[in-house]
């Protein structure tokens, strides 16, 4: 609206030079210093611009209120004043307490982060943060399963913005967001006793058609009204999908949303989506190496991270967190293919915080079903689609999707299951189902591997007890060096042998040289059918990781000059690990040498 009446009136701006004379803090409670001066009650609605009718205010805040107002006299005049006349009393003086809060001169606490003019007292009440919910206990919806069967640990008890995002949602969105999805939120949230978050980087999986969308589009909206706010300056979000058009349509979706309730400024120019509210940009862009280029984002949401490459996610998006504090990276989506190199990394690194038992660096959440668990049956497709019984989501969708031709889009999509594991050496859960609790024995063969890219060093430990062979995951690394130091504390068991690749052959200690054997292709070719052949047969029990398992099961066959061997390239992921079990299975369940030395006696 027009500003003649404060940028041409000498008295407002005289107001307004003794006002903020004290650099004082913004008078509505979000502890930034004041840059304006704000009337309590209107210009348009008859207040003065005497300063007994102006306080100190900040810019975002000004705007808010300016935002609010507008919409308020879109719905009618007479709403507008009523509003305007329940104004909190203006604040003349603040000062810090010792515990860094503000009181006014009437010593009442004053919120020092506000979430946004929205929550008026016209409106829903403004989320209190941050909030405790607890993990516990496990639910499960009419149809779908609330709880995901792979997920790193949160801390019990920890707070995190959840119910801040759950409230905008409800309150902005108008949709109650899935329990599924109140569970992930708290997870990413997660707060340190600092309030700062436990984890940068976030990475969600689940069947299509779950709420990915919803989810994202709630995070971003409480990123731009109530988080940017809370931090101050000018916040960059960006967001971006393996396809333009779906980035947009999560834009189109939102944008005019925060346009309509606060105000928000939106370039629709295509391929250039933006929005500005307050100072904080949200940027839209297509998932490529460029995409992140120029920018500090505090915030980036990543859809379909399964046809995203990896020179998108780290050369294009993720350096633009690497000078903030406190970024959030929000990766989601379905299973994907073998050619899914950048989320079988994140998904891997998932995977190993669950193994060790670690809060670790990330979070990472997916709904699948087990291997043990037939994936064309209703029970698996529950533990894939957590919005079962909530939405429009529905068992006979899914019965019906069940009977296309496309049996693998189904399983990918639908089921959540990366496609090549439907086609890997073993039989579906059988891995899974040799899990044993019983003690690994000394000894044994120590094999070695290296993933094809050689990013990660593997150390498979299998021992025989009796008929069986014992496996267990020794290290999982990801530096040569570091490989070395663990197999240096693995081989002071004098019992054990050291089974080696080729590419640790030239850096392999020479006091290793008695108890070491060297192993390639050739001898994965000749040893991965009598390995199988002795899981079939129940002859092979592991120790239970999570990693061994995803890898072993989603190793695929293939035939090579009457040989035939686990592919790395054909597999849906890395499979180091399953390479390197069976060249340690094969070593311990040959048969000993028992043979006696023969002494002969000569008369001559």
């Amino acid at each position: 609206m027009p500003r003649q009446h404060t940028t041409q009136d000498k008295a407002y701006a005289a107001a307004r030079r003794e006002l903020l004379a004290d650099n004082p803090l913004c008078n509505w409670g979000c502890g930034r210093m004041a840059t304006e001066a704000d009337h309590v009650v209107p210009y348009v609605l008859g207040g003065s611009n005497d300063i007994s009718n102006l306080v100190p205010s900040c810019k975002p805040c000004n705007a808010s209120r300016g935002a609010t107002l507008g919409n308020q006299l879109r719905k009618g005049r007479h709403e507008a004043i009523a509003a305007a006349q329940e104004q909190p009393q203006r604040v003349v003086k603040r000062k810090r307490t010792n515990d860094n809060s503000y009181v006014t001169n009437n010593n009442s606490p004053a919120n020092p982060n506000p979430v946004t003019s929205f929550f008026t007292d016209e409106n829903p009440p403004a989320p209190v943060a941050p909030s405790r919910i607890s993990q516990e206990p496990h639910s499960v919806a009419e149809t779908g399963d609330d709880r995901p069967r792979l997920e790193t640990i949160t801390p019990e008890g920890v707070r995190s913005r959840a119910t801040e995002i759950v409230s905008f949602a409800k309150d902005v969105l108008g949709v109650e967001l899935y329990p599924w999805q109140i569970r992930c939120l708290h997870g990413i949230t997660a707060l340190d006793d600092d309030d700062n978050f436990l984890r940068r980087v976030s990475t969600l999986s689940v069947a299509r058609q779950n709420g990915k969308s919803l989810l994202g589009a709630a995070a971003i909206g409480w990123f731009l009204t109530i988080e940017a706010p809370r931090r101050g300056g000018n916040c960059v979000a960006i967001s971006v999908a393996h396809k333009l058009d779906l980035a947009v349509s999560l834009f189109k979706y939102l944008a005019p949303i925060l346009q309509e309730k606060f105000g928000a400024k939106v370039s629709w120019s295509y391929g250039r989506n933006e929005l500005e509210l307050h100072g904080h940009r949200w940027i839209v862009r297509a998932a490529t190496p460029q995409a992140g280029h120029g920018y500090s984002a505090s915030f980036l949401y990543i859809d379909e991270a399964w046809d995203i490459s990896e020179d998108a996610i780290d050369t294009g998006l993720l350096p633009t967190q690497r000078a903030i504090t406190n970024p959030i990276c929000l990766m989601v989506s379905t299973a994907g293919t073998q050619n899914s190199h950048a989320l079988l990394r994140w998904r891997g690194q998932g995977l190993r915080q669950i193994d060790a038992g670690e809060v670790g660096p990330m979070y990472f959440a997916e709904w699948s079903p087990p291997g043990t668990l037939d994936p064309m049956t209703p029970e698996a497709w529950k533990m894939a689609n957590p919005s079962l019984g909530y939405g429009g989501l529905t068992i006979d969708v899914l019965h019906a999707e069940a009977k296309a031709p496309n049996r693998s889009a189904f399983l990918r999509s639908s089921v959540n299951i990366w496609i090549a594991s439907s086609t890997s050496w073993l039989e579906n859960g059988l891995f899974a189902s040799c899990a044993t609790t019983d003690p690994i024995p000394p000894g044994g063969t120590l094999s070695v591997e290296t993933s094809l890219d050689g990013t990660r060093y593997v150390g498979i430990r299998a021992v025989q007890d009796g008929n069986r062979s014992l496996v267990t995951v020794a290290f999982d690394v990801d530096s040569l060096a570091a490989a070395w130091e663990r197999i240096a504390e693995q081989m002071r068991d004098p019992l054990l042998q050291l089974t080696i690749t080729p590419p640790f052959e030239i850096s392999c200690p020479r006091e290793y040289d008695s108890r070491r054997a060297i192993v390639g292709y050739k001898e994965l070719g000749r040893w991965t059918q009598g390995v199988r052949a002795l899981i079939v047969e129940g002859r092979v029990a592991h120790s239970g990781e999570i990693s061994l398992i995803e890898q072993t099961e989603r190793a695929v066959l293939v035939r090579h000059q009457q040989t035939v061997a686990l592919s790395s390239a054909r597999s849906s992921g890395p499979i180091e690990m399953a390479r390197a079990m069976v060249f340690a299975v094969a070593m311990v369940s040959r048969p000993a040498n028992n043979a006696k030395p023969i002494v002969a006696f000569s008369n001559g």
